[in-house]
């Protein structure tokens, strides 16, 4: 069964899983973690993503969501809308 999370506004503890594949749909404007046991974390009008190399060990640290009135200062520097 998959995991499916919009927005990430439900929040939930996701540390320690592991990144078993990526799925990024320009048009749609969607990404994709596909996770352990079938989990999917979808992220859904995407401003900015940033991924580093693939390895072995591909685990999430940490992930932040936050909706745009509560975005923090230099986030919204960076990526002004």
């Amino acid at each position: 069964m998959m995991q499916k999370m919009e927005n990430l506004h439900v929040y939930k503890d996701y540390h320690d899983i592991s990144i078993n594949g990526i799925y990024h749909d320009k048009s749609q404007n969607i990404l994709k973690l596909l996770c352990d046991n079938s989990q999917e974390i979808i992220f859904s009008n995407i401003l900015q993503f940033e991924l580093n190399f693939f390895s072995d060990q591909n685990v999430i640290f940490e992930i932040n969501s936050y909706k745009t009135n509560e975005l923090p200062i230099p986030i919204m520097e960076d990526y002004p809308l």
